[in-house]
């Protein structure tokens, strides 16, 4: 199928994004679910859709009928801060974790000034779920049950760290979860979410603790690249992201869910950067540009763009968050999505809000002396 920008543009935007929260609304039933996947030190070159020899087939599929991005960056080149801006929509240093938490011991956490994601998705009539890997806060405060999930089944920082408890909500369930189950446990309890949430739009934030050290895949995925055990764990990713894609189908809730993987950053010594320069932690392309695909079967959501994809070949797209709103700002048609990005060219940095009726509009046009840069259009 062809299609053009301005098409995806307007298809894409049904994952929108929102500046701050709204008052709480009564869901409707054409909102889009949305899926976010993200994996723990997946590097830029790690996927076979990337140029990887490791055999990830569902994750190719997925970027063959989606769109695969060439030139996506992370929100930072560490853990926390890296998802504390996804979570958020701003850079991690102003939402108070400019660096990792990693232990038990950590006092601080995401600022609780801060609108959350999931907070605004409550808002707008989504039921909300986090599962897996949590690491912006492990106090009660600082908890998903209290920054705008529903419900969450995972570890609280990363899967090396000593005591390493499993929970459910705000309830520790197992004292010291076992590495080479994590992947497995997740992914069940993402798709219990998806076949328990009929009726009522979604959102899932499913955060994988893979291929992230310890090297341990389960038994089932032990050797079975015939690479070495971070091959094994890269594997078993897809496998679990196919059993998520093929849940949504069997619950029919593929024809209306827009589901996104990424990466929090670029791969530690074990990783692949796809060539690039530098590695996790690095401020080097290896250490911030990270695999993001996108897909939905609905061709009212989403189609692929080939069009698209080569006018991004010329920028650079990082994506902080994407979500609903119902903004009384907006028509009075009804319910809108957004999605708000940035745009990185020669001519400048520009943030652009791009409204799912196709409007988008370039603003806080940042330029280089006598490049003057402000774009509008339909």
């Amino acid at each position: 199928m062809s299609i053009d920008r301005r098409s995806f543009l307007r298809t894409a935007a049904c994952a929108g994004a929102f500046l701050g929260a709204q008052p709480k609304v009564r869901a409707q039933p054409n909102l889009p679910n949305i899926v976010f996947i993200i994996a723990d030190d997946l590097g830029y070159g790690d996927l076979g859709c990337y140029g990887s020899n490791i055999p990830t087939p569902n994750l190719d599929q997925m970027a063959a009928e989606g769109v695969r991005f060439t030139q996506y960056y992370s929100g930072s080149n560490i853990c926390s801060p890296s998802r504390a801006a996804l979570l958020t929509g701003r850079y991690a240093t102003r939402v108070g974790v400019p660096y990792v938490l990693s232990t038990p011991s950590s006092a601080s956490g995401l600022s609780l000034s801060e609108t959350t994601v999931p907070q605004t998705m409550k808002a707008a009539g989504y039921s909300t779920m986090c599962v897996g890997k949590w690491p912006v806060g492990s106090q009660p405060q600082y908890l998903p049950t209290n920054r705008g999930f529903d419900g969450y089944f995972g570890i609280p920082y990363s899967s090396d760290m000593w005591p390493l408890p499993l929970m459910q909500n705000e309830r520790v369930i197992q004292e010291q979860a076992s590495p080479d189950t994590l992947t497995q446990l997740f992914t069940q309890q993402a798709v219990g979410f998806i076949n328990s949430s009929q009726g009522s739009p979604f959102f899932l934030y499913l955060a994988y603790s893979t291929p992230h050290i310890p090297l341990m895949a389960s038994a089932k995925f032990r050797g079975a690249s015939k690479q070495g055990a971070y091959a094994d764990m890269v594997m078993e990713l897809d496998s679990a992201v196919g059993a998520v894609l093929q849940a949504l189908k069997d619950s029919g809730t593929d024809q209306n869910t827009l589901v996104m993987f990424s990466s929090d950053h670029g791969p530690w010594y074990q990783g692949s950067t796809g060539g690039l320069r530098g590695r996790k932690a690095e401020t080097w392309d290896g250490g911030m540009r990270v695999p993001f695909r996108c897909a939905a079967a609905s061709p009212l959501h989403w189609t692929s763009c080939r069009r698209w994809r080569a006018w991004l070949g010329r920028r650079c797209l990082e994506i902080l968050w994407m979500e609903p709103t119902s903004g009384r700002c907006l028509p009075a048609s009804g319910r809108r999505l957004i999605v708000t990005y940035c745009c990185i060219s020669m001519a400048g940095i520009s943030n652009a809000r791009v409204w799912a009726n196709g409007n988008c509009t370039w603003h806080e046009t940042i330029t280089r002396p006598g490049h003057p840069r402000r774009w509008e259009g339909r």
